[in-house]
């Protein structure tokens, strides 16, 4: 029973010494009983799944971790201990061939095409929305170095993220920024630059309608229009973003199918990478990294 009850608390987002401390036992006693009485918890794979990495040691560019998450139940279905294109494989290929047709996010797209020949593969949306907004980013900072640039186009150079969120969904400094002035001022840096303006209309019409749309058939007529529409711009991040849309096509509208009545996207596992944050940071960080994968799996799994 003594035993049951520090197990129950490793599903919990808590450091092995809290959980030692609460059970006026050793940090010894805790972890031999992880190791030695506790195995992973990893789901079946079923219908989808998505698949990202995340970073194991704070401020480390190069020690990752993989982490596959059911895309419908968010379940863990596996955490591999680095993102190593042979450990992958090597977890890819143990998978039997008749559980290989599956629907999954776009990511390390060439191993899931070699390993799930014929699954549906699709482009996050998060990240076709990023690279675009990245792009108006990059066209304000450019037209901010001309001469004839307004100083609110200079500002809004400095300040480029009021170009790609919702002012209501900002954290500004009320001493910074004067909220009841900001819009016409970030209207007027952008209104007075053609490259600008129209990189910001389409921006917001890519996010708020496209985004928005329910039926296929109208995301792909609408995409083709949109790549279309950036090319004739000739903004060059623009074209740039247009000949990605085109390249990854089929990807995108992919994202808009659904599972289970659930759209594609790899909204869980950006949720679960924040677990993964977590218990590194209350933990002050992990020396073993096998006890980090079973600890994160419990901890993700444990209501699911």
């Amino acid at each position: 029973e003594f035993n049951k009850a520090i197990i129950k608390d490793f599903k919990e987002l808590r450091s092995l010494s809290s959980i030692a401390r609460s059970h006026n036992v050793s940090i010894d006693t805790v972890i031999t009983i992880l190791d030695s009485q506790v195995e992973n918890d990893f789901a079946e794979m079923d219908t989808a799944f998505c698949i990202d990495e995340f970073h194991y040691k704070k401020g480390s560019m190069k020690d990752f971790c993989c982490m596959i998450l059911d895309s419908i139940s968010h379940k863990v279905i596996k955490i591999l201990p680095d993102n190593k294109t042979n450990t992958i494989e090597a977890y890819f290929s143990s998978i039997p061939i008749e559980n290989r047709l599956k629907v999954m996010n776009y990511s390390y797209i060439s191993l899931c095409e070699i390993y799930f020949p014929r699954a549906t593969i699709a482009y996050d949306p998060f990240h076709y929305i990023s690279s675009f907004g990245k792009a108006v980013i990059d066209v304000c900072k450019r037209v901010a170095t001309y001469n004839s640039a307004s100083e609110n186009l200079k500002w809004l150079s400095k300040n480029p993220k009021l170009l790609i969120k919702k002012i209501k969904d900002l954290k500004l400094d009320s001493k910074k920024f004067n909220i009841n002035t900001l819009e016409p001022k970030i209207r007027s840096g952008i209104v007075n630059n053609f490259e600008l303006h129209m990189a910001y209309e389409y921006y917001q019409i890519f996010c708020y309608d496209f985004a928005n749309i329910k039926s296929i058939k109208q995301a792909r007529k609408s995409l083709a229009n949109l790549i279309n529409s950036l090319r004739s711009t000739q903004v060059p991040e623009l074209v740039k973003i247009a000949d990605s849309y085109q390249k990854h096509f089929q990807l995108i509208i992919n994202s808009f199918k659904t599972v289970k009545g659930i759209r594609l996207t790899n909204g869980p596992i950006e949720g679960t990478n924040r677990i993964a944050k977590d218990l590194r940071r209350i933990s002050a960080g992990y020396v073993n990294k096998e006890r980090f994968i079973k600890r994160l799996s419990l901890i993700i799994n444990r209501n699911k």
